[in-house]
């Protein structure tokens, strides 16, 4: 064997070793992005709902979308402009939510990744909640480091609650509504 031969043969062994570490790298990368966002990456944009409510609101004497289920009502927002793909949540894929509404004209709460609090109205004290996602996770779909659910208020505001404290919130929610 000459010398370009042996040369020839340490690059292509080079090459195979570097395509290997390549993949490798590329399957780790794709594992933890998939750790991270274990329903998908999402920016099916939370911060869009309380303008839509607002504008359904000021159209039905102050109150909110109510059609005998959370999945139901949220769909009448999209007769104001609300993307379809985005009642799908963070834990839901938005093809089948949009398949779904196409197919139906409506909802069911297995297409719509979004807890929805029925029955209240513009009016309602600012510090309720009107909804949040069905999965604590974070604005795109991310896992977080301290788990937490992003929550939307009637004034508009949103806040993420850590689940450690979840349950005396979802208390809290249940007193506020139960006085108003």
């Amino acid at each position: 064997m000459n010398e370009m031969d042996g040369k020839k043969a340490r690059r292509g062994k080079g090459l195979k070793i570097t395509a290997v570490l390549l993949l490798l790298l590329g399957a780790v990368g794709y594992g933890y992005f998939r750790y991270q966002h274990p329903y998908g990456s999402s920016h099916h944009c939370s911060k869009m709902f309380p303008l839509f409510f607002h504008e359904y609101a000021e159209d039905h004497d102050g109150n909110y979308p109510s059609a005998g289920g959370e999945a139901a009502s949220l769909a009448l927002l999209v007769d104001y402009g609300m993307p379809v793909k985005f009642l799908a949540g963070k834990s839901v894929s938005p093809s089948d939510t949009e398949k779904y509404y196409a197919q139906h004209g409506t909802l069911s709460d297995e297409v719509c990744g979004w807890h929805y609090v029925e029955g209240l109205k513009n009016t309602d004290p600012s510090e309720l909640a009107i909804m949040w996602p069905k999965v604590p996770l974070g604005h795109n779909g991310e896992r977080l480091k301290r788990p937490a659910y992003e929550v939307i208020f009637i004034d508009g505001s949103i806040r993420y609650i850590e689940v450690t404290k979840w349950q005396g919130f979802l208390a809290d929610q249940e007193r506020l509504r139960t006085s108003r």
